[in-house]
């Protein structure tokens, strides 16, 4: 009825709220968003295959489908079912590896304040992450999660700590305790600093209120005392961390071109040359990756890349972008970290999925596993003539250079 009289239903409207699903980083959220959508439309049973009606089987399948970025629909593309596309976006995107476990570990110890621009922030970025490792069967200890959320505390923060050992003991501390308590703490802290900005004397108030930041627009102080600007220099001083990240051989190829990928075992992570191949790039993660000879290369960024073959495309995610490499570079530990098969012989190397399809193959030459793509500008009308001079057009690899390398690094 309400379809009818032309209003959008209740289902629709808060489907229409959330993110669609945008690879590893946000299929958690979407994945909890997306199943109360369904709860609220009654068709989440069809997702777990309790319900056997058809129709609203079709209504789920579509709605997860078209919760879904359009750079991903060849994982649900030949789904029939509601359960058979949530499980195809679970299989792809629910990492549950060491890998992963161990990252999200690692950025919850290292949460800090200063790294948010509210409190409200801080705490739920900690919440979060405490909640992304539940999904993966990682539980922390709700006793923990109150101790990492006052140790990313500033160290004006102490006596807040102090005050609460003295009121409770450390057994019945809780994360729900904490919380309370630094939210109190910080909007009596905001109300105290508007109190202090009135001042004593009716001039000197009305020249404060006057004062606007060139940086964050707001009155009351200048650039130079902006809060919001040096928390965020101060995340963006944090973000930007050394790695120890390592580069083989394979690097060190004489230049190969930009739609040429080498399958490497000696590199820790994907990498990318050409910035023109990413779907999308996250400029704010910088690091440093160590190469063979001890040098080191600027990543100046992560996103996802689209791989173009001649029947088909790929999207490999988390992918380092890296100008100074000669050579695109994929991870062997990472693939097989992502559920992928690796198989190597003498003239080949095969990827195969979770299922046991092969997904592609790299051909072995000049002691390298070299795996062609189509190039990006011409993916739509390439001939297998234009792709064999591309072939050859890669194969420039000079076979002592490779061996030296290959010798250095013992393989």
């Amino acid at each position: 009825m309400a379809a009818e009289n032309g209003h959008v239903p209740q289902a629709i409207q808060a489907a229409s709220t959330f993110e669609k699903l945008d690879g590893v980083g946000n299929y958690n959220t979407w994945k909890f968003q997306m199943k109360m959508t369904l709860v609220l439309e009654g068709l989440w049973k069809c997702v777990g295959g309790t319900d056997t009606d058809s129709t609203k089987d079709q209504r789920a399948l579509a709605r997860i489908c078209l919760g879904i970025k359009s750079c991903f629909i060849q994982h649900v593309r030949s789904a029939n079912t509601a359960k058979e596309a949530w499980d195809a976006l679970k299989s792809v995107f629910e990492d549950k590896g060491l890998y992963r476990r161990v990252l999200l570990l690692r950025q919850l110890h290292r949460a800090n304040y200063t790294h948010y621009n509210s409190m409200n922030e801080y705490i739920e970025g900690v919440m979060t992450l405490v909640q992304q490792l539940a999904d993966i069967g990682r539980v922390i200890e709700d006793k923990e999660v109150a101790e990492i959320l006052l140790s990313g505390l500033p160290q004006e923060y102490d006596v807040l700590v102090s005050s609460l050992e003295s009121l409770s003991s450390l057994e019945a501390l809780t994360s729900e305790m904490v919380r309370a308590r630094l939210l109190q703490e910080h909007f009596r802290r905001v109300n105290n600093g508007n109190n202090e900005n009135k001042g004593d004397n009716m001039g000197f108030m009305t020249s404060k209120r006057n004062v606007v930041c060139s940086y964050c627009k707001r009155t009351g102080h200048v650039k130079a005392k902006c809060s919001k600007l040096k928390r965020e220099k101060a995340a963006s001083k944090q973000k930007t961390e050394t790695g120890t990240l390592f580069v083989s051989a394979s690097a060190f190829a004489t230049c190969l071109s930009s739609h040429c990928w080498i399958v490497d075992s000696g590199c820790t992570s994907h990498m990318c040359k050409d910035k023109a191949l990413f779907l999308n790039l996250d400029t704010s993660f910088t690091t440093l990756v160590t190469v063979a000879n001890n040098d080191q290369l600027k990543c100046l960024g992560i996103g996802n890349v689209e791989l173009k073959f001649k029947n088909d495309t790929k999207i490999i995610e988390n992918v380092m972008y890296v100008p100074g490499l000669s050579a695109n570079l994929l991870s062997v530990s990472c693939l097989t970290k992502n559920n992928r098969r690796v198989v190597f012989d003498n003239s080949k190397c095969h990827i195969y999925d979770v299922a046991g399809n092969l997904l592609t193959s790299a051909i072995f030459t000049n002691g390298i596993y070299r795996l062609e793509c189509m190039p990006k500008v011409l993916c739509s009308q390439v001939s297998s003539n234009v792709l064999q001079f591309n072939k050859e057009q890669c194969s420039h690899v000079h076979s002592a250079q490779m061996e030296l390398w290959h010798r250095r690094l013992g393989h």
